[in-house]
């Protein structure tokens, strides 16, 4: 952000304003009503904590996640496998920084 501003006087946003951008925009309701959920805890921890929360699957032994399972039920069972969980994280990373 600070580099965008400085380079090309782009606005600079908050995470939180951030997040809330991500959570107007309906590219995620093409997703199950489990993945909309985790996305919208992922948020919520990115806002806390920043990018990492978003870059690393240990986000998902979070207390708020139990309900879905372990970090390894949630990927694999919810998610269908790593390779989506990474394409979906990939996605909101963009929506982010869009």
């Amino acid at each position: 952000d600070l580099l965008m501003h400085t380079a090309y006087g782009e606005k600079l946003l908050t995470r939180s304003q951030r997040a809330r951008n991500v959570r107007r925009d309906p590219y995620f309701e093409k997703y199950s009503k489990d993945i909309q959920e985790i996305i919208q805890i992922i948020l919520d921890k990115y806002v806390e904590t920043g990018i990492d929360a978003i870059e690393n699957p240990d986000t998902l032994k979070v207390s708020e996640f139990k309900k879905y399972g372990t970090m390894t039920e949630i990927i694999t069972t919810i998610f269908s496998g790593v390779i989506l969980y990474k394409q979906i994280m990939n996605e909101l990373k963009e929506r982010i920084y869009k």
